[in-house]
């Protein structure tokens, strides 16, 4: 596996992302991921997520019926994920996906893509792994409207360019997110 990653998330980002999900800071984000994701596809869809983290959007799916596999660079993080125990977890990256081609019905990535470092290589082997016309959702946060973010967010600019390579795209804005669906042509 290529030690490439934009940042690495450890043990000590492992028990963050644990807190900060404990304490539900994040559930809101997760929410509007998985208000798209359930407008585009319907159970049993198979869903690929990108950068799972804890595993909580993870699990909103899959309790809805939904199969969900879900792929994180970071042992800590898939470690803490597994404990949720209802989704299938993988070590891996976005830009060398260990997933078959066309397996997927839909795709997402929360709080994730502005961590990649190289978005052509990403996006080739997202759009390999969907079916042809799935749906890509990506929620970042708008880095213009909500500048606290920081390197930590994306712009609607941004995120239309990364989806654009492979997918026919729509970008809209719910403060403070930008929520990107792309569909594969």
């Amino acid at each position: 596996m290529s030690t490439s990653h934009f940042e690495h998330f450890g043990e000590a980002t492992a028990r963050l992302y644990a807190f900060v999900d404990g304490l539900g800071l994040l559930k809101w984000v997760q929410r509007a991921a998985f208000r798209a994701l359930t407008r585009l596809v319907d159970p049993p869809a198979r869903v690929l997520e990108i950068g799972p983290g804890p595993a909580r959007l993870a699990s909103m799916l899959s309790e809805r019926g939904y199969h969900v596999v879900g792929v994180d660079a970071s042992l800590p993080m898939l470690r803490r994920a597994k404990a949720r125990d209802l989704v299938d977890l993988v070590n891996g990256v976005s830009w060398s996906l260990p997933t078959p081609e066309k397996r997927f019905d839909a795709a997402v990535a929360v709080l994730v893509v502005h961590h990649w470092g190289n978005h052509d290589s990403s996006m080739g082997h997202i759009c390999e792994s969907l079916r042809n016309g799935a749906p890509f959702v990506v929620v970042e946060v708008d880095r213009w409207r909500f500048p606290v973010a920081g390197v930590h967010g994306c712009t609607v600019r941004c995120i239309a360019s990364v989806l654009s390579k492979c997918m026919d795209v729509e970008v809209h804005r719910s403060f403070p997110l930008i929520i990107g669906i792309g569909r594969t042509r």
